[in-house]
């Protein structure tokens, strides 16, 4: 071999470990402007949590403002978000629009180190390729066990399939949890939230409602929630004025209300308390005491010990109704349907009576108590007075229940 193709032979061999290869490795890999896009948007992702709900959200504006769907915080008044760096803030609904599904939360000071995300002027094109960062399935404490680590500020991504008048149809996967999160370009400018899962398609409404709702001056009239209530309790109850065998019963009660925004509670209640004292009971001699009233109270709620745990709600509550005591006494009475029959002879029949004498008595009350709502079940501390006989009709008592109606 000549020397000139020996020379060309190390060329090309060495060629791939010079200048060239480096300039190949400076390219960007594979990806890596997609994460640079995502870790720009998910700071401004937040979890949200309302009551039963939970949801996704995307910080805009000043940073003290947070857009997500109503749906999500319609059911109550106690909102709370997460950021991706686990704060907890408490949010109120400032702005919304119930028939866009759309809603913007006030905090109360802008979120430290997050960069609101920036709405899109731009309507997207059918074909272009979209991006959502939310919660799929993620509900109360979050992913546990195999799915633990997995679910929170998940990036999907898809194309425009078609765009509506108010919504945009997308390949993007939108799953329960993601109502209410962004769905952004490539350059990450939001261009709709996330409200509705079709079949196999995401719907996004268009961001000019947030737009709309961010720039008006007029914030809409929310009508009052109504949620009706029904609670059934049981306990003891503790009467200190009344006979030393009849200060204790056993009371069952019933309450059939509504709450208002979850501020205010009305209430029908009716309870009726039965004497314990066995030995009381056996002799004969009965008690009972009724109450029927209406109960009223403001209505408050403890912040979670954790994102998406159970908080505690309380309510201090005023009584005023009718009351009615009864102490009374049970005989029983044989009757021979023959009268000439003689017992000492053998077996006679004989019919038995019994009868029953009440000695009742009517009085006004008024009263008051604390409940503690945990969820579906209830504590009630609570006592009344007749304010005509407040020592012989003072009532004292203790209720556990259950609670239906509640969302």
């Amino acid at each position: 071999m000549s020397h000139a193709k020996v020379w060309l032979v190390l060329f090309i061999a060495i060629l791939p470990t010079t200048g060239w290869a480096q300039e190949v490795e400076g390219d960007p890999e594979p990806g890596s402007e997609l994460r640079v896009l995502y870790d720009r948007v998910r700071p401004a992702v937040v979890r949200i949590a309302a009551g039963p709900a939970y949801g996704s959200g995307f910080v805009v504006g000043d940073g003290s403002r947070v857009v997500s769907a109503w749906h999500v915080v319609s059911m109550t008044d106690t909102i709370w978000i997460q950021t991706q760096d686990g704060g907890e803030h408490q949010a109120t609904v400032e702005r919304f629009d119930r028939k866009a599904d759309v809603v913007v939360l006030e905090l109360a000071e802008p979120l430290a180190d997050v960069t609101p995300l920036v709405l899109s002027p731009d309507v997207p094109r059918v074909g272009d390729t979209l991006y959502a960062v939310g919660h799929p399935l993620v509900m109360a404490e979050g992913p546990q066990g195999r799915h633990e680590g997995l679910l929170e500020w998940s990036l999907t991504a898809g194309m425009v399939s078609v765009v509506g008048e108010q919504q945009i149809q997308t390949t993007v996967s939108l799953q329960p949890g993601n109502s209410g999160g962004p769905v952004f370009d490539g350059a990450g400018r939001v261009v709709g939230v996330a409200v509705e899962r079709a079949g196999d398609f995401g719907l996004a409404r268009k961001v000019d409602v947030v737009a709309d709702l961010m720039a008006s001056d007029d914030l809409p009239r929310r009508r009052p929630r109504v949620q009706p209530r029904l609670a059934l309790g049981f306990g003891p109850s503790w009467l200190p004025e009344a006979g030393e065998n009849r200060r204790f019963h056993f009371t069952l009660s019933t309450d059939l209300g509504i709450e208002i925004d979850h501020k205010l509670g009305l209430a029908v209640r009716a309870d009726m308390g039965f004497l314990t004292n066995r030995e009381e009971r056996e002799a004969g001699r009965m008690g009972r005491q009724a109450r029927l009233g209406l109960m009223v109270g403001p209505l408050f709620q403890t912040r979670p010990r954790s994102f998406g745990s159970q908080s505690i709600r309380f309510q201090p509550y005023f009584f005023a109704g009718l009351g009615v005591g009864a102490n009374g006494t049970k005989s029983q009475t044989f009757e021979f349907l023959d009268p000439d029959c003689d017992p000492s002879l053998g077996p006679c029949e004989y019919d038995m009576a019994e009868t029953k004498s009440w000695d009742r008595s009517y009085f006004p009350v008024l009263g008051g108590g604390l409940r503690l709502d945990l969820g579906g079940m209830f504590i009630d501390f609570g006592g009344t007075v007749s304010p005509l006989d407040p020592e012989g009709t003072a009532t004292f008592g203790i209720n556990f229940g259950v609670m239906a109606g509640r969302p």
